[in-house]
């Protein structure tokens, strides 16, 4: 494994995708043949970016993949498509992308940037970033608010959808056109839990000698989380969970708060190994329930698998026609371990997004089984149908993933792609929101975003219409009419041209899509161009980058580098060197920054409490200062 696989790239969210990829190619899948390369993404793929507070301007999430192939996967570009000015990648990710320069193969790396400082290659020659076998790659996303803005962002349009997250790949196993979108977004004021670590792994057992590990639960998010319980999975004598400051549930936590659990496994004759997992319920709206694997590292361990009734691996379930108002399927779940399979289902990436009152998972005496722990023994099987009830005024179809949450080691969530009622278009956009950076004169700058037909019937776009003050400086292609076939999409080009403007100017407009289908029948795309002529200085922009993580300590130093910043010019001509800093500190601080000015200056923290780095950077007539927050305990 090369150098830049031994470690986690670094930070976003968001889920993985309700568009037309298959199960396999992003959210959870079996493992890959041994001669082929099979990208997942690993945990909670619709964690969101924790809004920003009034303490904390700046956010972070993460996502990642891991490849459960037998051969190399390859990433060959990353972007971030801005449906908001807020999202982008981490400046720690990016820097550490622009420092490398050697592939795990050791051929030379040489990332390529656009103008919005997102990685459209990995290198001009065409060298893609390998993802060996059992390795993961984490993206870093941050969300940023200037002081003084909304400390509750929403996404343009009141869409759930804030951004996506381009992940270009090749030879990764990931089907169409080989691109993982990821969508991002604001989790706004509510509590979000975090756990860390997922997966605990005790040694080889001894008869009646303990062994101990620990887990956090964090709320990251800006509101309460009411967290009701943490239990085992399955009921171990041998297993004891205890808080370290010994609080008792239920509880509220507060944003910002951490509850650190010691886990202990004392085996007894005969039980040297051990399968089982932590379960975590709370009022958490994106993710209610968050299991721990506990496992050792023996034999015995749960192995889950599903079927459906020809005992064939199930990659995706088909409803038969609605009849009476209701249609299942049947699917078979067995566990082909030596330990006990715990697991749990639920429903995600819904279209439309209100047809969860709809769905239900039945158990073979017909009841419903809703998100309870369900329990296997080794090599027991069980029967259970995915049900589509829509009812009076509900939606006819219905297009999502059943997720099955487990605590089998190597297949810790099993998501299947499902497809219910009539054949009907289910119209999704994979943005809402096309910016154009600085652009001169007279030069057309295309940008594209795809229409989605999830559903199982034809979508017609009857109409594209552009309106606004600016109309007349964008246009679209292709023109409709235009047919989008079941669970495909296509891809639409819109290009922004300024004849000639004496000044920097903002130009804006909005472009309509017309559709058949019934529950969406418009969607509108917000367009938002500069143009400019040769001669006038747009403003840098400013970053701050900080050594370390939050909290710091007392006595400990943090450095601080204004190499993230950069030019919006063309040709640049920004010096860093001429960086103006200033610093605010604690009641009773007698700390100061090590230089006023350069690229980088350095703090030593003598006081606990929130201190506050101003940066200023200056490009010829235009400047722009910036600020960042650090915590010390």
């Amino acid at each position: 494994m090369g150098p830049m696989n031994q470690r986690f790239l670094s930070a976003a969210l968001a889920a993985c995708a309700a568009l037309a990829l298959s199960t396999v190619a992003a959210c959870g899948s079996d493992l890959g043949d041994v001669d082929t390369a099979q990208l997942e993404c690993v945990g909670n793929c619709e964690v969101a970016l924790p809004a920003p507070n009034p303490s904390q301007l700046s956010r972070t999430a993460f996502v990642r993949l891991t490849n459960n192939g037998g051969a190399p996967a390859r990433i060959t570009g990353l972007s971030v498509a801005e449906s908001s000015p807020f999202v982008g990648f981490d400046d720690e990710f990016r820097r550490r992308v622009l420092n490398s320069t050697l592939q795990p193969d050791g051929e030379a790396w040489d990332p390529v940037l656009n103008d919005n400082n997102n990685i459209t290659s990995f290198d001009p020659n065409g060298i893609a970033f390998v993802i060996e076998p059992g390795a993961t790659l984490q993206i870093d996303l941050r969300v940023t608010l200037q002081r003084g803005g909304s400390l509750n962002p929403e996404c343009p349009n009141g869409q759930a959808d804030c951004g996506t997250l381009r992940i270009e790949t090749r030879n990764s196993g990931v089907s169409g056109d080989g691109i993982i979108r990821v969508p991002i977004r604001v989790a706004g004021d509510g509590g979000q839990l975090a756990v860390d670590p997922t997966q605990l792994v005790f040694s080889d057992g001894v008869a009646n000698v303990p062994q101990t590990t620990e887990f956090v639960i964090q709320n990251i998010g800006t509101g309460p989380v009411f967290l009701e319980e943490v239990r085992l999975g399955a009921p171990d004598e041998n297993v004891t969970i205890r808080e370290t400051s010994n609080i008792s549930l239920p509880i509220t936590m507060t944003a910002g708060a951490r509850f650190t659990y010691r886990v202990t496994w004392t085996p007894r004759a005969g039980e040297l190994s051990i399968s089982n997992s932590i379960v975590i319920r709370s009022d958490d709206a994106i993710n209610p329930t968050i299991n721990v694997g506990v496992s050792s590292t023996g034999d015995a361990a749960p192995a889950v698998e599903v079927t459906d009734e020809a005992e064939t691996p199930l990659r995706q379930l088909d409803f038969p026609p609605l009849e009476d108002g209701r249609s299942s399927v049947p699917f078979n779940v067995r566990n082909t371990g030596s330990a006990t399979l715990t697991f749990s289902y639920s429903f995600f990436n819904l279209i439309p997004e209100d047809a969860r009152q709809s769905l239900r998972i039945e158990d073979a005496d017909g009841l419903s089984v809703g998100s309870a722990q369900q329990t296997l023994n080794p090599g027991q099987t069980r029967g259970y149908r995915l049900v589509f009830q829509p009812g009076a005024g509900g939606s006819p179809a219905v297009n999502g993933l059943m997720r099955m949450t487990t605590n089998d080691p190597v297949r810790t969530r099993v998501e299947i792609p499902f497809s219910a009622g009539e054949a009907v278009p289910l119209f999704d956009l994979s943005d809402t929101d096309l910016r154009w950076g600085q652009i001169e004169n007279n030069t057309p700058s295309p940008r594209e975003f795809l229409v989605f037909n999830n559903g199982r019937g034809n979508l017609e776009v009857t109409g594209m219409e552009i309106t606004g003050t600016h109309a007349a400086l964008f246009s679209v292609s292709p023109e409709a009419p235009l047919t989008v076939g079941p669970r495909s999409s296509e891809i639409i080009t819109v290009v922004y041209e300024r004849e000639s403007a004496p000044t920097l100017e903002n130009h804006q407009a909005t472009l309509t899509l017309t559709t058949t289908d019934e529950a969406r029948p418009t969607a509108t795309v917000n367009l938002v161009g500069i143009s400019t002529q040769a001669g006038v200085t747009l403003p840098p922009t400013c970053v701050i980058n900080a050594s370390g993580s939050e909290p710091y300590a007392v006595g400990g130093t943090v450095t601080l580098d204004a190499g993230g910043s950069s030019s919006n010019n063309d040709p640049p001509d920004l010096n860093l060197s001429q960086s103006a800093w200033f610093a605010t500190r604690p009641d009773g601080s007698r700390a100061t920054l090590s230089a006023e000015r350069g690229q980088t200056v350095s703090l030593a923290f003598d006081s606990a409490g929130t201190w506050t780095v101003f940066l200023t950077v200056v490009e010829r007539e235009a400047e722009t200062r910036c600020q960042r927050t650090l915590f010390v305990e």
